[in-house]
């Protein structure tokens, strides 16, 4: 399901209580979604990104996935919070996550984001599940109702202008990036340097794909492309942030078909 799904398939076999996830692509939400347990995309900066070999520095952030909401809150109690050598964080505002456990949805509003369902890949019978989950919710007290984002559509594409070519620039300097203040991992960066060159043909097929499309973006554009992704993300934001005004959550299927 992502570059994250060996995190999920330890938790979902018993290997481990948690695990932890990067999630630029979904990958802290579609593996858990395949392999049936809990992933949670946290805040931007909420998780320190410190020693982890990322895509862009700019879109990445850190989650935890474990067998259960409980567990996930908990792990998430544990590694948030301000580390003074990520300088990607910002203001980080923590909470004691578990105490928001078992307080109930009455007066929750949740929105069923209209474009997350009947898409070209969708499958009938998961966005009928997630309905009848939504409609639990509503039994139990929640508020639901239909909203629409049309930018949602557009966000994949957005993100592919962004992905690729930052990835590549982001490998290509080692998995360490340039100008930036904070913790610099010399041993991490000259592993991953010599071996990207010694075993470059032991990356996934996806990682592969990822690279050469970057480059080619690189190569032809010189940037214009990452520029305009980068550019339009401010108003894709701004849309989900009016949504959002009008309710506490959106609801969609994870993935549009069964695993």
């Amino acid at each position: 399901g992502g570059s994250s799904g060996g995190s999920a398939i330890t938790v979902a076999t018993g290997m481990s209580l948690a695990s932890l996830g990067t999630d630029t692509r979904a990958s802290i939400r579609v593996p858990p979604a395949l392999c049936g347990v809990v992933g949670y995309k946290a805040t931007f900066g909420l998780v320190p990104y410190t020693g982890i070999v990322g895509v862009d520095n700019t879109i990445d952030p850190g989650g935890p996935m474990a067998r259960t909401v409980g567990d996930a809150a908990l792990t998430l109690e544990v590694i948030a919070g301000k580390d003074p050598l990520d300088p990607r964080q910002g203001d980080v505002p923590v909470q004691q996550y578990t105490e928001a456990l078992g307080q109930g949805v009455s007066g929750l509003r949740i929105g069923l984001l209209t474009e997350g369902f009947g898409t070209a890949l969708s499958e009938d019978d998961v966005d009928e599940s997630v309905r009848k989950a939504i409609n639990i919710f509503g039994e139990l007290g929640a508020e639901t109702t239909e909203v629409s984002i049309p930018n949602h559509r557009e966000a994949g594409s957005i993100l592919g202008g962004l992905m690729g070519e930052g990835a590549t620039a982001y490998i290509q300097s080692n998995g360490m990036g340039y100008h930036w203040p904070g913790l610099y991992n010399p041993g991490l960066t000259a592993s991953l340097g010599k071996a990207r060159r010694a075993q470059a043909n032991d990356f996934p097929d996806t990682v592969k794909l990822i690279l050469l499309m970057g480059t080619y973006m690189a190569e032809t554009y010189h940037g214009r492309m990452y520029a305009k992704a980068q550019n339009q993300r401010p108003g894709l934001r701004a849309a989900y942030d009016r949504a959002l005004a009008e309710g506490d959550i959106l609801a969609l299927p994870t993935t549009p078909m069964k695993a």
